[in-house]
């Protein structure tokens, strides 16, 4: 398997909501996961939805329920503290805006990587 930027690979932030939206299509490149977790990288300035395929104790996934996506087939995603230390690497972040980061799958780390410097306000 190679490494790939896939069409359609994107994820949006809400600052102002604290909600994190990855869209049903990046769900399918990873292969339909029934749990993510949400990693970020500050030195790297990086921001990762990694593929689990179970829960453990004390660990931070995210059950994705694809019959339960919502109206935009977006899997969302509210926390307070990823979007501050999301919004304190970054810089600059209205919290009135929504913003998108685009990505890449990488097929053999089962995981979606998002880098910092793609993001993008978008107009509502």
């Amino acid at each position: 398997m190679t490494d790939s930027i896939q069409t359609g690979t994107i994820m949006s932030i809400d600052p102002k909501k604290h909600r994190i939206r990855i869209y049903k299509s990046t769900l399918h490149a990873l292969g339909d996961p029934m749990y993510i977790q949400l990693l970020v990288s500050t030195t790297r300035r990086i921001v990762a939805v990694k593929c689990v395929d179970k829960v453990m104790s004390g660990d931070q996934s995210y059950r994705v329920n694809s019959e339960m996506l919502g109206p935009d087939n977006s899997c969302e995603i509210y926390s307070c503290s990823f979007i501050k230390e999301l919004c304190s690497v970054v810089g600059g972040l209205e919290a009135n805006g929504t913003y998108r980061i685009l990505g890449k799958i990488i097929e053999t780390q089962r995981m979606a990587v998002f880098a910092m410097d793609t993001i993008q306000r978008v107009e509502n």
